[in-house]
């Protein structure tokens, strides 16, 4: 509104006077001045009807009026105006699947400004859309004015969402060479069932997607010149339900034949370039291969100062002898620098955690590694369920703008909780936690746990970037008592620690921690093993650890490939009573195959502790293995044990490791089940006493089995069936484990 009266004042002051045989007069104006709307006419010959139409066309493209009429005699013209309401108040009501911030963000209309009803048909047109692409197809949006005095309107928008339309069914014709539950299970949108939610609402980008998977499946399994001929959707209305039909020209299977690289740059060794081809004359023909050919060579040539070179390839198809050449060309681009960054979607959360986590800056050289790079990290952060990136090149010059898209989502949880696991019973558990504290990334979490063979107390509190500077710090207050049920004795510990984290490289972080606690052995049982018996009572704890990890998983949170290395060490000794220094180290990697359709996981850990001083490792400072960490031996199943009493003593030194391979057990996998068949290794040894009643042998412990695990509605779930295949015949097993429950 202020712009516009400028835009106005400005043309009445710069308008060159002109003398008119006619007088203007103008009526109906409140808020613009009569000698601003006078200066519109002031340099032209208001006797040519056709320069009274030019401004009369302006004047309505300034938004500002609602109303005008000129009218001319022969010695007068008639300026008759009524001018556009101010929106005094802009409501939204019946929304409930959109909050008001993301609406009124895409409205362009807002509260202050003058309302044109243009405007307001646009903005409605457009929300609708945004309903449409969220499945809601029969949304209705009513808008409602109420006239107020001082030519002032209150402005209502009455939404009635209505239910979300599903896709009945998919369909694809012409298709000879795979089914249609195949080709179902590759597409991104499903049929209606009664355990499927978002993937089976409708949802037109959805669809543009599934396009692309359909061509990559083909593409990737020989089909090198599949097309899809036509897509239509036939909308149900009655129904209020989609039917997606797909018409396919699948073709035949090709195979690679020759391959040839060129490049645009002079001082490249292009011989050296074959060495990353991973085609195979006579092989199947697969995108894949060639896509990953182009990722290898982009790699090579990064490393080598070639950071701004792009690799396109050629595919020349041999229709007769069914086989592909492909050429691949090194092409030389200029650099490209990014202008502006921008973030939208986030009404939480603060810019400046979202702009922490982007590993571009505006000024930089624009790099599809650091962007694949932002995008992860932001998605590790939990705080949104999606993350997307508009790029959008300015015209005629060597930039770009990048639009960063998040959709927020909880990040506060109360949370209660009932589980069962064969180690620990029944279990019951409430957690009170916020992730994103006042939006800045701050974790603050209030934790309480009961089992049959614990109860846990945790406050814990965390801040990301301290002072601006890069590097977290957080503290816990701990409070643990434990029942170890293997030797026969219980544990409590309280206290507290403070921790500090901080990244070294993009992949590469530390840790450092110092805790203080009193660890207390009680309520040992008579028959319990002398050398518990002789540890009894209350010892303090003042250590310092620290962690080194590396990092390069696709995930946090899910992980489907890559691996993660960890060292920790801990001095203890500080001020405490007990003395000792601890070392582990572990490593776990996800290698995916068909298309992640197959995970193998593979793990390792090891670790020793030795006290000094002549100081003993107390039984709560010592490894133990068995249970989830061992399948197929009890809990502390394995290790030292007192042969008179039977009591678990556990060892200083360990080490364990484990193969599985996960895979989908043909049920939908909006369901969430996963199966496996998995092999677990180790042993736990060594202590500080020596006597002929203790039963302490180094050797390799095995076990094989199969588990499903289930990410339920109400948590995950898993069973396992497991067998000892290598034991010592004082170690103690198990066959069967099942856990359940949500636990925090």
């Amino acid at each position: 509104m202020f712009f516009r009266i400028v835009f106005l004042l400005l043309i009445s002051c710069c308008a060159a006077l002109s003398v008119s045989a006619k007088e203007i007069t103008v009526t109906g104006n409140q808020r613009i001045e009569t000698d601003t709307i006078k200066a519109f006419f002031g340099n032209i010959d208001i006797n040519d009807q056709s320069q009274l139409n030019k401004i009369l066309k302006q004047l309505y493209d300034s938004k500002l009026f609602s109303d005008i009429n000129l009218v001319s005699s022969p010695t007068e013209l008639q300026i008759m105006l009524r001018e556009s309401p101010i929106i005094n108040k802009l409501e939204i009501v019946g929304n409930k699947s959109l909050s008001d911030d993301v609406i009124t963000q895409e409205l362009q209309l807002k509260e202050r400004d003058v309302y044109n009803k243009s405007v307001l048909i646009d903005d409605v047109i457009r929300i609708t859309e945004i309903y449409k692409r969220s499945g809601r197809v029969k949304v209705e949006i009513n808008p409602k004015v109420k006239i107020l005095d001082n030519n002032r309107i209150d402005l209502v928008l009455q939404v009635k969402e209505n239910k979300k339309s599903k896709i009945s069914h998919i369909i694809f014709h012409n298709n000879n060479k795979f089914s249609n539950k195949t080709l179902r299970k590759e597409v991104s949108s499903k049929e209606k069932r009664w355990y499927r939610s978002s993937a089976s609402y409708y949802d037109p980008d959805r669809v543009e997607f599934d396009k692309q998977l359909l061509r990559q499946f083909y593409l990737n399994n020989g089909y090198a010149n599949y097309k899809l001929e036509k897509s239509y959707v036939e909308y149900l209305e009655k129904l209020n339900e989609f039917v997606i039909n797909y018409q396919l020209a699948e073709g035949e299977i090709y195979y690679f034949d020759e391959y040839e690289i060129e490049s645009q740059y002079q001082n490249l060794e292009v011989k050296k370039l074959y060495e990353f081809i991973t085609l195979e004359k006579g092989k199947k023909f697969t995108l894949k291969q060639i896509e990953k050919s182009v990722d290898n060579l982009l790699a090579y040539l990064n490393d080598r100062g070639f950071a701004f070179a792009d690799i396109e390839y050629k595919i020349n198809l041999d229709h007769e002898n069914k086989t592909a050449d492909i050429k691949f060309l090194v092409k030389k681009n200029k650099k490209v620098y990014i202008r502006n960054i921008k973030i939208s979607g986030n009404t939480r959360t603060e810019d400046q955690v979202i702009r922490r986590e982007i590993r571009l800056y505006e000024g930089d050289a624009y790099s599809d590694t650091k962007l694949n790079r932002s995008k992860q990290r932001l998605s590790n952060l939990a705080f949104f369920s999606s993350v997307n990136v508009n790029k959008n090149p300015v015209p005629g010059k060597n930039l770009i703008d990048l639009e960063f898209v998040v959709a927020e989502q909880p990040t506060g949880e109360l949370n209660f909780g009932v589980g069962y696991s064969t180690a620990e019973r029944f279990l019951g558990n409430v957690t009170i936690r916020e992730r994103n504290l006042m939006g800045k990334a701050h974790s603050i979490a209030l934790s309480a746990q009961k089992s049959a063979l614990s109860t846990n107390l945790d406050l814990s509190y965390t801040i990301p970037n301290f002072k601006n500077r890069e590097f977290s710090l957080g503290f816990d207050i701990f409070s643990i008592a434990t029942e170890f049920i293997e030797s026969d004795a219980d544990v409590n510990s309280i206290g507290f620690s403070n921790r500090i984290f901080y990244e070294i490289t993009e992949y590469l972080s530390q840790s450092w921690n110092y805790t203080y606690k009193i660890d207390e052995v009680l309520n040992v049982d008579d028959d319990a093993s002398a050398f518990i018996r002789e540890q009894e009572g209350r010892i303090s704890y003042s250590a310092i650890s620290q962690t080194l990890a590396y990092d390069k998983r696709d995930s946090n949170t899910n992980p489907t490939e890559g691996y993660l290395v960890r060292l920790s060490t801990t001095w203890a000794g500080l001020g405490g009573q007990t003395k000792l220094g601890k070392v582990e180290t572990g490593a776990v990697s996800y290698v995916p195959f068909l298309n992640k359709k197959l995970i193998l996981k593979s793990s390792a850990r090891g670790g020793a502790v030795e006290g000094y001083d002549n100081d003993d490792v107390r039984i709560n400072n010592r490894f133990f293995l068995g249970g989830p960490s061992l399948r197929g031996f009890r809990i502390s199943g394995i290790g030292p044990r007192d042969a008179t009493e039977d009591s678990a003593l556990g060892g200083k030194y360990f080490y364990k490791g484990s193969f599985e391979l996960l895979f989908p057990i043909g049920l939908p996998e909006e369901l969430g089940f996963r199966g496996s068949v998995f092999s677990d290794f180790g042993t736990v040894t060594g202590l500080d006493e020596e006597s002929v009643d203790i039963l302490d042998r180094p050797s390799i412990r095995v076990s094989a089995g199969i588990g499903i695990s289930w990410e339920s509605p109400l948590g995950p779930i898993r069973f396992d069936f497991a067998r000892a295949i290598r034991k010592e015949d004082f170690d103690r097993t198990e066959t069967f484990r099942i856990n359940f429950g949500t636990r925090f």
